[in-house]
């Protein structure tokens, strides 16, 4: 009997910690300026996020070196989902191959 239970409370374990996310605001980094066009689309982004998650989604905008500076802040994150990356195909095809 105590084996039994001891594998329920294995197998419920995930689903017991995915329930606690998220316990605090999302960080959003963005890697454009503040009152663009990429910056709104990424309000746009978070609003219903934050609403499905129960969490308010926080907007970092880090502009400059095409989308380099945000991404490098981003890897240098917690990798403890609380920190995401709202970013064009530039960060990651562009930057690299010239850099």
């Amino acid at each position: 009997m105590t084996r039994i239970l001891a594998a329920i409370f294995v197998a419920l374990l995930p689903f017991a910690a995915a329930a606690q996310y998220p316990v605090k605001p999302i960080r959003l980094i963005v890697p454009f300026p503040p009152g663009g066009a990429a910056e709104l689309g990424a309000r746009i982004f978070a609003q219903p996020l934050g609403l499905a998650l129960g969490q308010p989604i926080l907007i970092d905008t880090k502009p400059g070196a095409d989308g380099a500076i945000a991404a490098d802040a981003t890897m240098k994150a917690a990798p403890d989902g609380y920190t995401l990356f709202y970013a064009t195909n530039t960060a990651f095809s562009w930057v690299p191959a010239v850099r």
